[in-house]
């Protein structure tokens, strides 16, 4: 859609640069005519100088008006592109940290004013470093990788995954029970605990496997529709949720509520 608007945008500045250009022969027509002059007797007796004036100052002031338009098509091509580059993750494309606060902070103002739920799951792979360290970064970051796109084909509708941290993600929800936001998270759960990750091609050494297997653990924290809570005190309570998640042995998904009765 955006080609088509600078597209249209070019052929709206050449149009305005050759409307622009009527003024010069419209001008001199003027002048002829304070002198006494009729532009009916101009046009008559001088066709050639009147042809000469409209027709190159229209292709000038026209073209002009075209190339400008590309310069602005060029410059809002490196406007998109410097806008993703500030809230996309460059290793998986995923929407990065500073998108997700961006998002949270708008979104709990418009869920809060419609009467609706806020849910954040917070994301961990297990043992990433012992991946890092076994089959180098490499490998860790094909893991990154394979995970993100599991994670992502599992998500329906407005629920957006970003890449938070180096192993870490989150994802936001809007509008959905405590039930579905932690069923969000064991699809999730599952969709990773399924993967096979080849690494053969990538591997230190021929004793190491061609693929590997990872989990995930999930915290899930949120607001509901008549409480008032910070998006900063939801993740941080999602994280709570997350660390549960691990001493419960990892591979699983926790809810802060649960998380707050263990403690307890």
């Amino acid at each position: 859609m955006t080609k088509h608007l600078n597209r249209s945008g070019r052929f709206v500045l050449a149009a305005m640069g050759a409307c622009l250009s009527l003024g010069a022969p419209l001008g001199w027509l003027v002048i002829q005519w304070l002198q006494g002059t009729g532009p009916a007797t101009v046009v008559r007796d001088s066709p050639q100088l009147v042809i000469y004036l409209l027709v190159p100052t229209m292709l000038v002031f026209g073209l002009a008006g075209y190339l400008l338009g590309l310069q602005w098509e060029k410059l809002a091509r490196a406007n998109e592109r410097l806008k993703m580059l500030a809230t996309r993750d460059g290793l998986t494309g995923l929407f990065n940290t500073r998108r997700f606060w961006e998002d949270v902070q708008r979104e709990n103002i418009r869920s809060r004013r419609h009467h609706q739920s806020l849910y954040v799951l917070v994301i961990d792979l297990d043992h990433f470093k012992a991946v890092n360290d076994t089959h180098g970064h490499l490998v860790g970051d094909e893991v990154l990788k394979a995970v993100s796109r599991a994670m992502s084909d599992e998500l329906r509708g407005e629920e957006t995954l970003y890449r938070v941290g180096g192993e870490e993600f989150s994802v936001l929800l809007i509008d959905v029970t405590s039930a579905q936001a932690k069923a969000v998270g064991e699809r999730l759960r599952r969709a990773v605990e399924t993967l096979d990750i080849p690494v053969g091609d990538m591997a230190d050494s021929d004793f190491e496997p061609t693929s590997i297997g990872v989990t995930i653990s999930v915290g899930v924290a949120g607001r509901t529709q008549t409480q008032s809570q910070t998006p900063q005190s939801i993740y941080d309570r999602a994280d709570q949720a997350l660390y549960r998640a691990k001493e419960a042995g990892r591979n699983t998904v926790k809810l802060a509520a649960e998380a707050l009765l263990v403690s307890a």
